[in-house]
């Protein structure tokens, strides 16, 4: 008697867009890893068609499960087994695959008094060559917080090769740094500076997988994690107006106007002078080794 594979349909089961399972009665075969074999070979290998659009991308796994669940008296093979195959919709690592993942967040900061470089200024501001952020007419130094993150940009890498020792201090130089040169990430453009790195996320060594099976191969996962400022032009600032780069951060220096309100004299501080800070360091972004950016 040959084995035959019939689907019991009322045996799906499954969350959308997470894991799933379909169910199969096996008979002709009183060998239970026989049955477990044939009912998987015969499930597809994806569930992502017209007949289950509510799936998306769930990847048959390859862990089937087999019971028996009825013995036909007289009959020669005599068992009917019920196989189920699981499907998950985990990520595939495949070799050399980039992974492209944004958010918008903010969190944390980081309070400075020194920059790299004080990359402009307009109107009455102490020596450039000081590049002091937030001096004040009565000799003290402010200081300013910085934001660690705005728009955040995630990417995962796999790879076959272990990242070396001169790899993981050239990421430990970079880190943070913004890039000396327009890049291209992923079709998008940034220019100079626009774009922050701030760090490398490397995983432990997991097995390649393909929709079917899971290889031998051992694939390295790298999560770099970047965040993105753009330019900004024509910011007003009391009666000045200035445009900043990036992660360029802006320190404005105030003075003391005397304002005539309802017949009194009040003294107020106003803006008359601002300096644009190179914050961190410019690194070339080629050093990174990530195909998707150029």
């Amino acid at each position: 008697m040959a084995v035959t594979v019939e689907r019991k349909y009322n045996g799906d089961s499954g969350t959308r867009f997470k894991d799933w399972s379909l169910q199969y009665l096996v008979r002709g075969t009183n060998d239970s890893i026989e049955a477990m074999n044939e009912a998987w070979t015969a499930a597809p290998a994806t569930i992502n068609t017209a007949s289950a659009p509510i799936i998306l991308n769930v990847v048959k796994t390859p862990y089937p499960t087999v019971e028996p669940v009825h013995v036909d008296i007289g009959a020669e093979p005599a068992c009917i087994w019920l196989v189920t195959v699981s499907y998950s919709a985990f990520e595939v690592p495949t070799n050399g695959k980039e992974l492209y993942e944004e958010s918008t967040t903010a969190s944390g900061s980081a309070h400075i008094t020194q920059s790299y470089e004080v990359v402009s200024h307009q109107g009455v501001y102490p020596s450039d060559t000081l590049k002091v952020i937030g001096a004040k007419l009565d000799g003290s130094i402010g200081g300013f917080d910085i934001p660690s993150s705005e728009r955040s940009i995630n990417v995962t890498r796999w790879q076959t090769a272990e990242p070396s020792a001169a790899f993981k201090d050239t990421i430990d130089d970079m880190t943070p740094s913004v890039n000396d040169s327009t890049v291209v990430m992923n079709g998008v453009t940034y220019t100079k500076r626009e774009l922050l790195f701030r760090g490398l996320e490397l995983g432990p060594p997991e097995k390649e997988r393909s929709p079917y099976q899971v290889f031998g191969t051992d694939l390295y996962r790298m999560t770099y994690h970047f965040s993105v400022k753009r330019d900004e032009s024509s910011i007003s600032v009391g009666a000045l107006t200035v445009d900043k780069v990036g992660w360029d951060a802006m320190d404005v220096l105030y003075g003391r106007a005397s304002l005539l309100i309802g017949g009194k004299t009040f003294v107020m501080p106003t803006p008359i002078g601002v300096q644009m800070h190179r914050v961190f360091r410019e690194t070339d972004f080629d050093a990174l080794g990530l195909d998707g950016i150029a």
